[in-house]
């Protein structure tokens, strides 16, 4: 492909919605302030060049606020939390490191975790097999180290009367817990049988006693399995692939210390500290606005007039295919290919729903928020919105995806 000049723009050069992350990442690291938002249709090098010279937006590396431990409150709320709070989920406050708030989305997963039948809504377990050439004690070793060096690993929650859920952060020996010895068969199959047995422990994933647990199964020169339970509190999508790096980082390293394998710990209690001391009045006033006389999708109903069909149950099926290639589609219209997708989602609800206004959920990654080293976070950064799509049918399909784009940079700045 022919190279990439100073006038062309980040989206028609082929840049999606992980790389805008990856570069976001990037420019914050070097000091320049870079939002979703700065990456639209007219956005090229030239012109964001031209902004930091011309604007307050080039700062020295890892200017973010810095938090300390215990510095989300104030002298009577830690006075509680250490006589009430962390006591009532079985910890001394000498075997912890810190308290901090729980995000919007940890609080709506633990209490729906606490309103489920079983208790085990949102816990999350997965059996990992390994081949003959897997050791089980040195896989042991590099889990204990992420654990020990990784702070939400270590979290618990606790429910405070005034402040809700909060985050209860253990000391770094509590590795050698989590992550019990191996335990040994004398055979494959039993192996496997074992793994399934304890994936099935209803003990471990709750939020307030054991949110992570790892259980390693072995039988030496044959088989290994790793059960490793989590409740869904401590990780996101994200995040199961940055441990999964890390822990075999430190497996290849066996021996070295952490720090001079995976780096020094990104705690997510950053991310939930700036949550909490964010001004929230513009977000709300934007989402008021927003979605103002919005009307569900009523995807049962189809329309709304006229007589009823004379026969509820009958089907017809009309098939046709289309092909497209997406990402030509995208970089002509200059946005990622996923606003595509989203488009042409809507497009189809609002044929489907007989309706030329449509709301739909969306997940978002959550890792453009301006916190230092977000892409290196364990935690659930993730957060769901609603994006709305009003269809006009004199609108051009380029004019229609860039407007949608920059509504979805804007949730993606007010999520």
């Amino acid at each position: 492909e022919a190279a990439i000049g100073i006038d062309d723009s980040f989206y028609r050069v082929g840049g999606d919605s992980i790389s805008a992350i990856r570069l976001l990442v990037l420019c914050r690291e070097a000091g320049f302030e870079l939002r979703i938002s700065d990456l639209n249709n007219t956005s090229t090098i030239r012109s964001q060049a031209a902004r930091a010279l011309s604007d307050d937006v080039i700062s020295a590396p890892g200017t973010t606020t810095q938090y300390a431990p215990f510095d989300s409150f104030d002298e009577e709320t830690v006075q509680r939390l250490k006589d009430n709070v962390v006591p009532g989920i079985g910890l001394s406050w000498d075997s912890i490191s810190d308290v901090a708030p729980a995000t919007p989305l940890q609080r709506g997963l633990i209490s729906e975790t606490l309103r489920s039948d079983g208790g085990d809504a949102y816990v999350t377990w997965k059996i990992t097999s390994f081949g003959s050439d897997m050791d089980a004690e040195r896989l042991r070793r590099s889990l204990v180290q992420l654990v020990g060096s990784r702070s939400i690993m270590r979290t618990r929650f606790a429910l405070d009367p005034i402040l809700g859920v909060v985050q209860v952060v253990l000391k770094e020996q509590v590795g050698e817990e989590l992550v019990p010895a191996v335990e040994y068969c004398t055979s494959a199959s039993e192996v496997k049988a074992r793994a399934t047995a304890v994936s099935q422990d209803q003990r471990w994933g709750r939020p307030q006693t054991s949110p992570l647990h790892i259980q390693i199964i072995s039988a030496q020169g044959e088989a290994t399995s790793m059960v490793w339970f989590s409740h869904h509190a401590l990780h996101d999508g994200w995040s199961f692939s940055v441990m999964e790096q890390e822990w075999r980082q430190l497996y290849d390293a066996d021996g070295e210390k952490p720090i001079s394998t995976i780096g020094v710990d990104v705690p997510f209690t950053n991310v939930s500290r700036y949550l909490a001391g964010r001004d929230n009045e513009d977000d709300l006033n934007f989402w008021k606005t927003y979605l103002a006389d919005a009307e569900p999708v009523r995807l049962a109903s189809g329309s709304t007039s006229g007589p009823p069909p004379p026969d509820a149950n009958a089907q017809k099926t009309i098939t046709h295919t289309t092909k497209c290639d997406l990402s030509s589609v995208a970089r002509a219209c200059a946005v990622p290919p996923s606003t595509v997708f989203l488009f042409a989602l809507a497009t189809a609800l609002g044929l489907f729903a007989d309706s030329d206004d449509i709301s739909f959920g969306l997940i978002l990654s959550g890792r453009t928020l301006p916190v230092d080293d977000i892409a290196r976070v364990i935690g659930p950064c993730i957060n769901t919105a609603i994006c709305r799509v009003r269809l006009q049918q004199t609108q051009s399909a380029a004019t229609a995806l860039q407007q949608l784009q920059a509504d979805l940079d804007e949730i993606n700045e007010r999520g």
